[in-house]
């Protein structure tokens, strides 16, 4: 499956310049984007089903905010804190907003959700529709202490499983998950040393400003929260972990009659976060922030992605996918290469459709050439998703290139 892209843009802090890093999902002509803002000690890669998902409909932004991930680190570690946060995250909107008439939803958790709440307060902002993901204006003083704790541990551990093992224990609170589940989830937050040891991902000095808070400064950032919320003009949703210890169930109901007046909803048998890999969860955010209607229509309208001038690459229609005939660039390989090649443009195009391998309906193969047959049937049964094998067919044809060896049609529904 093709990756995301991976960008960056160069953000600015009292103690000089940073590079935030983002990953960006489906068509980047889109004018609908999506921004998706993780946790204190979370990454842009918590957000790739959820993006997989919503990047048929939407431009799919997903940053690391500075000091985690694929990001550089702040000079000053003091600044880490809501105000920088907001300051990069114009910038960002400023950057994927070249795009004409663009639009920009967020979905934010837990300090995603902060900075969502800091930046859709201001005036002539540009959200136009918030996720709040178990994050309110009101802090639980112990909860707080219980993330600085864990953030300011400065771990080591002597092989990947065992630091695994730690992002399990310390994240019960997100809910059951599959062993494959938790095997991402600690994936996406460590990275090995030079010396063999794993570690987590950020920088130690987001502890900083934890511990230089007082009961004073906890109550005085409540305040400036409760006043952004007020000013909050766009529909929010918020959503809660029916056993948060950060977001209580009295202040989501505060949430629901103040402000955008929120509309709630709380997820069963799950603390602090929720995680959004479920399917049930992403149903909860595709039916806020695209709703049954604009659903029902876009499935009814013809997308086309990668529009040329003589050909789309991709039609999406009624919830079926159409790929244009697929061949090799690389027109020097041999017929396993350039099979390979033609795949690998197949998972592509249907990532960005919204689908993939396992919702092919029908495929159509044409081969310059029925020697190679054989062959290009090793590379296809290698790629091929078992248990989902598509009708198919193959046909010896003359190709408009002669270098091309061999040209694949799909026909695929939504996943």
């Amino acid at each position: 499956m093709v990756e995301p892209r991976i960008k960056s843009v160069q953000c600015i802090s009292p103690a000089g310049l940073h590079e935030m890093s983002y990953k960006e999902w489906g068509d980047e002509n889109n004018p609908k984007v999506l921004v998706c803002v993780h946790g204190v000690t979370r990454v842009s890669d918590d957000f790739d089903k959820l993006a997989r998902a919503l990047c048929g409909h939407y431009r799919v932004v997903c940053s690391d905010v500075v000091g985690r991930g694929r990001s550089g680190k702040l000079a000053n570690p003091e600044l880490y804190r809501v105000p920088q946060y907001v300051s990069d995250m114009v910038t960002l909107v400023a950057r994927v907003s070249a795009v004409p008439n663009t639009s920009i939803d967020w979905f934010g958790t837990s300090m995603g959700g902060l900075i969502g709440m800091a930046l859709a307060s201001l005036p002539h902002n540009p959200i136009r529709k918030l996720v709040l993901n178990d994050i309110g204006p009101c802090l639980d003083a112990a909860a707080l202490q219980r993330i600085g704790d864990y953030i300011g541990q400065e771990l080591k551990f002597p092989d990947f499983d065992k630091a695994a093992s730690f992002v399990r224990e310390v994240s019960l609170s997100f809910g059951e998950h599959s062993d494959d589940e938790w095997r991402k989830l600690a994936s996406d937050v460590l990275r090995e040393e030079q010396g063999g040891q794993w570690v987590r991902h950020y920088d130690m000095g987001l502890a900083q400003p934890f511990r230089s808070s007082t009961p004073e400064t906890v109550k005085a950032d409540e305040r400036m929260l409760w006043a952004a919320y007020d000013a909050i003009r766009c529909p929010t949703l918020l959503v809660r972990g029916e056993h948060s210890d950060l977001l209580s169930r009295e202040t989501a109901q505060e949430m629901t009659r103040r402000g955008p007046k929120a509309t709630l909803v709380e997820i069963p048998n799950v603390g602090h976060a929720p995680t959004f890999l479920h399917d049930d969860q992403i149903a909860i955010a595709k039916q806020f922030l695209i709703g049954p209607a604009d659903i029902l229509k876009e499935t009814m309208e013809i997308t086309r992605l990668h529009v040329g001038k003589r050909l789309s690459e991709v039609a999406v229609y009624n919830d079926t996918v159409y790929l244009a005939g697929q061949i090799a660039d690389d027109t020097s390989a041999d017929i396993v290469g350039q099979t390979r090649e033609v795949l690998g443009h197949v998972d592509r195009l249907l990532t960005e459709a919204g689908s993939d391998k396992t919702c092919i309906l029908m495929c159509q193969i044409y081969i310059s050439d029925m020697a190679n047959f054989p062959r290009m049937n090793e590379v296809w049964d290698e790629w091929v998703a078992q248990g989902h094998t598509p009708p198919r067919a193959t046909v010896e044809a003359k190709l408009a290139n002669p270098a091309c060896l061999v040209e694949i049609v799909v026909t695929a529904g939504k996943r």
